[in-house]
């Protein structure tokens, strides 16, 4: 849908790509705590993000002066500017804050920049530890990977989307990680959405890990739960219009498909 409505959609299908340490790291100088960018996941993902939303992007231009270690037009499309990105891992990160800057400005010339549509698959992935290690030997947390800490930013509220849209992260029950501070943090989240007077506290002879639990503070939580037959038919009606199902939508497939 978003696609449909001109957004621009920034998607990380599986965040466990981000934390199980099989794509090399460093870290960001002068930040506090050490932030640690991922240079080739990065640049993938600005190749997803110019493929994916070219028709918008192709559109928009520069409107900002960006301090970037490689010289660019001051005119570039910002499809173009996430193309180089994608080339060279070495600048991926600065351009993807840089093209991050570009969407979420308000330019004074120019065309108007869309709403974003930002989706992580996963979460539980990094809520926790990552796999990756410190100078010292130690753990890096996972919020302090930057990818990962730029989605956490903009998920909790404390980066805005000044020109609008929807972030979106989803729990996965498939292979996840126990995380009971995040179990926690939806419990919390969805008992002060129902405006409980009580809210769940944490146990009391648990390690609690405070940065999960503010990440999560302001988020809305939504229950997915399954389809009944009506609207599963419905949903098989709508793909045997367009085409994707070549059967006839009957009382017995629709009860196969939705018993399966």
């Amino acid at each position: 849908m978003a696609f449909v409505k001109g957004w621009v959609v920034i998607n990380i299908p599986d965040a466990k790509d981000l934390t199980i340490g099989h794509t090399e790291y460093g870290p960001l100088f002068n930040t506090n705590p050490t932030q640690y960018v991922q240079k080739t996941y990065t640049a993938n993902l600005l190749s997803q993000i110019s493929k994916a939303n070219k028709a918008v992007l192709s559109k928009l231009q520069l409107s900002q002066q960006h301090d970037l270690p490689i010289p660019i037009q001051s005119n570039i499309s910002l499809d173009r500017l996430a193309d180089l990105g994608a080339r060279d891992p070495d600048v991926a990160y600065p351009i993807f804050q840089a093209l991050w800057a570009e969407l979420t400005a308000t330019p004074t010339k120019g065309a108007a920049r869309p709403p974003i549509l930002f989706t992580l698959d996963g979460i539980n992935q990094i809520m926790r530890n990552s796999a990756y290690l410190s100078t010292d030997v130690k753990p890096i947390h996972a919020h302090d990977l930057a990818l990962v800490r730029h989605f956490i930013n903009v998920l909790s509220g404390a980066q805005a989307l000044p020109n609008g849209g929807i972030v979106l992260a989803a729990t996965c029950e498939s292979g996840k990680p126990p995380s009971f501070v995040l179990e926690l943090a939806v419990a919390q989240s969805e008992a002060r959405g129902a405006g409980a007077e009580e809210v769940p506290q944490p146990h009391p002879y648990k390690a609690v890990d405070q940065r999960v639990l503010d990440s999560m503070r302001d988020v809305e939580v939504l229950r997915l739960k399954g389809l009944d037959r009506d609207e599963a038919r419905g949903i098989m009606e709508y793909y045997a219009a367009s085409g994707m199902l070549r059967e006839r939508v009957d009382e017995g497939l629709v009860a196969e498909k939705w018993t399966l």
